[in-house]
């Protein structure tokens, strides 16, 4: 899903957690040219359910590319 987000840097990490997972993404930014942290909240099995399931991965890719709509996108 961020590979389709189509960012232009970023950085992640997952943290399993007993109910929603936790996506950590550092990004750079278009505002200030820097780097931004942004923290989600996943249940897990919606996350596993979205590397095969279209309802899932539609889901995370609206909402993700809601939160992330600060960082810089990749140029064509």
């Amino acid at each position: 899903i961020l590979e389709e987000l189509q960012l232009d840097a970023y950085i992640y990490e997952v943290e399993p957690h007993n109910g929603d997972w936790e996506i950590r993404i550092e990004c750079a930014c278009d505002i200030n040219g820097g780097w931004e942290m942004i923290s989600l909240k996943v249940p897990k099995d919606m996350l596993l359910d979205s590397d095969h399931e279209h309802t899932a991965k539609a889901s995370l890719y609206a909402y993700w590319k809601k939160k992330l709509d600060r960082c810089k996108l990749r140029k064509p």
